[in-house]
């Protein structure tokens, strides 16, 4: 399950899943920039923005990319149960997440 996984950014610009129980690197996904804010999960996908305005969805199992935004940056992605937020560039960016299996 995805809840004995960590997920975490760095200012190198690479995304990190590590393992909760060992501590080990699962996988690692290169971003064009440094992180900002928490990666966070939401409906089985895995978000996180860099610090040049590009937002990443990713499989939160094996970190394919599932596609990206050309906004977001500053603030953690968040969400409530209909929306998937981004703020960037002075402005703030409401997205409909897709539903994963």
């Amino acid at each position: 399950m995805y809840q004995e996984r960590i997920y975490a950014g760095s200012f190198t610009g690479d995304l990190y899943c590590f393992n909760a129980a060992t501590g080990d690197v699962l996988w690692k996904y290169r971003t064009n920039g440094p992180i900002s804010g928490s990666p966070v999960v939401i409906n089985n996908v895995v978000y996180v923005s860099s610090l040049k305005g590009r937002t990443y969805a990713l499989a939160p199992r094996t970190g394919k990319l599932l596609w990206s935004f050309r906004r977001g940056a500053y603030a953690a992605v968040v969400s409530d149960r209909r929306r998937l937020y981004l703020v960037g560039y002075s402005r703030i960016f409401a997205l409909a997440p897709r539903l994963r299996g």
